[in-house]
Order: structure tokens, then sequence, then C-alpha cells
């Protein structure tokens, strides 16, 4: 039979991609206060919407790169095949933070025009948020098992 893929090999896999995904975020937010003007111009719709869209744009740019950032610091710890550390649960209720700043800042786009696709993005990233803060939550129990098993060996 052959090899099988190394759980390791995915977790470093899994963190190159989330590096590219990161220098992408950086990109693609420092290049909102451009293509938001010219996307406007060719829907008409959207004209005289450039200054409040590329400023919520830009800003979920900084939150995503933010998410991202912790991410990667979770990742790492699971490469190096610690993950089970107070660090983690922080940054996972750090990275739901992330996505409640998000679904605010959303539906504040909702506000300014209002699409199907915006309210399930809203959706989604209200999910995200919840999802992260129970997976913070069974780390932290993780972490407390840990801690008690070190203490008795």
């Amino acid at each position: 039979m052959g090899e099988q893929i190394k759980p390791r090999h995915i977790c470093q896999g899994t963190k190159l991609l989330v590096d590219i995904i990161f220098v992408a975020e950086i990109l693609a937010t420092l290049a909102m206060p451009f293509s938001i003007p010219w996307m406007n111009k060719n829907y008409s719709h959207l004209v005289g919407l450039d200054v409040p869209m590329t400023i919520i744009y830009m800003l979920v740019g900084v939150v995503c790169m933010a998410a991202t950032w912790i991410l990667r610091g979770i990742l790492r710890t699971v490469v190096d095949g610690n993950c089970f550390v107070q660090e983690n649960v922080t940054g996972l209720q750090k990275i739901s933070s992330c996505f409640l700043c998000l679904v605010l800042l959303l539906a504040c786009r909702a506000f300014v025009y209002l699409t199907m696709a915006i309210l399930i993005d809203i959706f989604l990233f209200f999910i995200a948020f919840v999802f992260c803060r129970v997976v913070a939550l069974v780390f932290q129990e993780a972490v407390r098992h840990k801690e008690e098993n070190d203490l008795t060996i």
C-alpha cells in the first residue's frame, strides 16, 4: 500500500496555506482604496458609496489579518506538538472576538448596501464566532486535564 500522509505534514501544509492567505489579506486590504472606486464605477447602483465601502472593507481586512495572525500562532503550537496550552485558549477567544467584529462590520455594510450575500456572510461569521467560543472552551478543558495529569506524574 502507499505511504500515508502524516498528521504533522498536514499541519505544516495548513500552516503554509495560512501564511499565504495572510500575505493575500495584506495585499487585498492595501488594494481596497483603488479597487472599490474602480468597481463602483462599473456598477451604477454603487456610485457614491466609495468612501463608506472602502472604510468598511479595509476594517474587515484588518480584522481578518488579526484573526489570521493569531491562527498562525495556534498552528505553530500544533506543528510543535504542544497544542493544549492556555495561549491557544486565549488565541481562540481572540479569533472568536474577531468574528464578532466581522459580524458587526458586515452589518454596517448591510446598511450601506444590502444584498443576500452579505446576510449570508453575517450568518456564517456569527456561526464561526460561536464555534470558536465552543472550541476555546474545549481547549480550556483539555488544558485543565493536561495540567492535572502533569501534576499527577
